[in-house]
């Protein structure tokens, strides 16, 4: 390991765009790209000009996928009745990641379970409840949690939500899905043993127009 100050610049050399594209689907975050041919070797090409990829070029790499949430990846929410779950909810679904709605009653026996039935890779949670405190102690026990944000609060070793959507302008090229794909996961009462999954695929939003005419009154 190498001592290096908070905010500190790193320059990386590649053979190939492979590790870096790595690093990126880890959670790093890397501002700016120069490509080009160190010396010449059979099979390459010669670079006349090098090529840049700024902040703008990947402006895509939006604020979940920036930290390392991706397409198929399980998003632990207990957001209680924030509006910002709405916010969450929709940018899973356009990255093609699935939504673990929970509630914020969860102690930590019964988050180590849920993280490890459905391979729980983050979680964006409340900040108005003790249920980080759980999440960090469960966390002990399954370490694959790879990202944290908190929603209305602040706490080191999690990402203040509020921040990070203040980052970017809301513009996103949504993820290829195929309604087979599952895009919400919720775990049962367990009042007969231990709560079960049950996944909602990419079709379930269909039923809702049912719901909306003949129960919400939508006409248009």
């Amino acid at each position: 390991k190498r001592n290096l100050d908070k905010g500190s610049r790193v320059m990386l050399l590649a053979a190939g765009p492979e590790p870096l594209l790595k690093m990126v689907e880890d959670g790093y975050t890397i501002k700016q790209i120069t490509v080009g041919n160190l010396s010449g070797k059979p099979g390459y090409q010669h670079v006349k000009k090098t090529l840049y990829l700024s902040d703008a070029d990947i402006e895509n790499f939006k604020r979940l996928a920036d930290h390392g949430v991706k397409k198929g990846d399980m998003v632990l929410l207990v957001l209680k009745r924030h509006y910002e779950f709405w916010f969450t909810v929709l940018a899973l679904h356009k990255i093609g990641a699935v939504g673990v709605p929970a509630t914020n009653l969860l102690t930590t026996h019964d988050l180590v379970y849920r993280f490890k039935a459905a391979s729980v890779t983050a979680c964006v949670c409340s900040g108005e409840c003790n249920i980080a405190e759980y999440v960090e102690e469960a966390c002990r026990e399954y370490p694959d949690i790879h990202a944290k944000f908190l929603v209305r609060g602040t706490r080191e070793g999690w990402l203040d939500y509020t921040k990070e959507l203040e980052k970017y302008n809301g513009a996103w090229q949504r993820a290829q899905t195929h309604r087979d794909d599952p895009m919400l996961l919720y775990f049962t009462s367990g009042t007969t043993g231990m709560p079960k999954m049950v996944v909602h695929n990419m079709a379930y939003p269909v039923a809702h127009i049912i719901t909306a005419r003949y129960w919400h009154n939508v006409h248009e």
